[in-house]
């Protein structure tokens, strides 16, 4: 049991915000990316435990999945509203500049690749 004190010295406080927040995204962000070689069924075995499929599966049991259309407009739209005084995430990309390249983001992919 750790015992309470009260830390009022800059650098004592400043020790302990470093080491609370580097023990708590100990585990944040690690790698865990699919490469072409993987076989499907070692992939679904090794995420079957993890937290948010088993949430999903409580969830989504008698829920059915589809797809739906998704116009340029509502993409466009929704990138124009990001928040720009957020930092980036794990990508590193700025929302900034994701908002200002909004429209060029916006346009579906295949019409792009249709012209390589």
């Amino acid at each position: 049991m750790e015992i309470e004190k009260l830390v009022s010295e800059a650098m004592s406080v400043a020790n302990g915000l470093n080491e609370h927040y580097i023990s708590v995204t100990k585990n944040v962000g690690k790698s865990d990316c699919l490469v072409p070689d993987d076989n499907i069924e070692d992939v679904i075995k090794h995420h079957e435990t993890h937290s948010s499929v088993k949430y999903f599966k409580m969830c989504a049991c008698n829920t059915t999945f589809s797809f739906e259309e998704v116009r340029q407009i509502d993409v466009y739209r929704s990138l124009r509203n990001i928040h720009c005084n957020k930092s980036e995430g794990f990508d590193k990309i700025y929302p900034m500049l994701i908002k200002s390249g909004a429209l060029e983001l916006s346009k579906p992919a295949w019409l792009d690749n249709q012209y390589v």
